[in-house]
């Protein structure tokens, strides 16, 4: 692998930004059941579809007008700020209006123990709403991102005539051991 300069911090943003949002991707459908989404609504945040049209019409602009580190910059404020999204109903009550139902109806385990009560969350509430949004605007950055970071880490490994496997290799591993890290941590 080649040696870690300055000019190679593209390499060591790939590593932390794709661990970071990996960690993200893998808990929040969790979260989401914490805040009482059931899973059709979970389902819903995740198929909106909005990097389908923007991601290549954004990578076509950087592109175009060869802005491509003021788009990274830019999304990458984005996906910091956008990642916090998913934390606003912790901090600020949204108003919600919906009632709790046992949720033993909802299981097959039949030692579930009956006193377990969970929030049902309408399809049109403001918390619905809000993770909509945050799961949209994450998917969406990180597509760009992932494809900015992927396109500066082969460019600076043609630059070295250094494999990009090795590097593809160690994102992964480096994700994995945050997840499992992250895994423990949320455990204990």
């Amino acid at each position: 692998m080649a040696k870690f300069d300055i000019k190679s911090v593209a390499l060591q943003w790939y590593f932390f930004t794709t661990a970071s949002v990996s960690v993200y991707e893998e808990f929040s459908h969790v979260f989401m059941k914490q805040f009482g989404l059931n899973s059709q609504q979970i389902g819903i945040t995740n198929l909106c579809g909005v990097q389908h049209i923007f991601i290549p019409l954004l990578l076509y602009v950087g592109d175009r007008y060869r802005v491509r580190n003021l788009v990274i910059w830019i999304v990458s404020l984005l996906l910091a700020i956008s990642s916090l999204l998913l934390l606003l109903p912790i901090v600020v009550s949204l108003p919600t209006c919906f009632g709790t139902t046992s949720g033993s109806d909802n299981s097959l385990n039949s030692t579930e123990f009956v006193g377990v009560q969970r929030q049902n969350v309408p399809w049109m509430s403001s918390l619905f709403l809000v993770m909509i949004v945050s799961r949209s605007s994450m998917t969406f950055l990180e597509g760009v991102a992932y494809s900015l970071a992927s396109l500066a880490t082969i460019t600076y490994l043609d630059n070295e005539r250094v494999r990009y496997g090795s590097y593809y290799m160690w994102r992964h591993v480096g994700t994995s051991v945050l997840i499992v890290t992250s895994a423990i941590i949320a455990w204990r």
